[in-house]
């Protein structure tokens, strides 16, 4: 099953990606931005997530673009938690924060 759909292009620059074959059943996408367009082959798992987010008569192409936002969201959120704990472990970093903080409190004795 191929789906077309469209994909906004801020500066008209072509990107193109694919993924191999396995068993002989090519998996892939190509991306291509300055024709707006992205084809890919779903498994069965992206069938059934397409069917459940357009069965209330949202088009594919809307389904797809907002689950690919929400996911880079999903994704930024999870690196910002990883960085914010990895800063929390480092009691280097704690301890220089705490002295900016200090030197920042006696500033502001106006």
């Amino acid at each position: 099953m191929t789906i077309p759909m469209s994909l906004p292009s801020s500066d008209g620059k072509a990107l193109t990606s694919a993924i191999g074959t396995t068993n002989s059943r090519t998996v892939g996408a190509t991306i291509v931005l300055m024709t707006k367009t992205i084809t890919f082959r779903p498994d069965q798992e992206a069938l059934r997530a397409i069917a459940l987010l357009t069965q209330n008569g949202t088009p594919i192409s809307v389904a797809v673009r907002d689950a690919l936002v929400e996911a880079a969201r999903l994704r930024a959120r999870q690196d910002l938690l990883e960085e914010a704990s990895r800063l929390a472990a480092d009691g280097e970093d704690r301890a220089e924060a705490a002295q900016v903080l200090r030197e920042m409190k006696a500033l502001r004795a106006w």
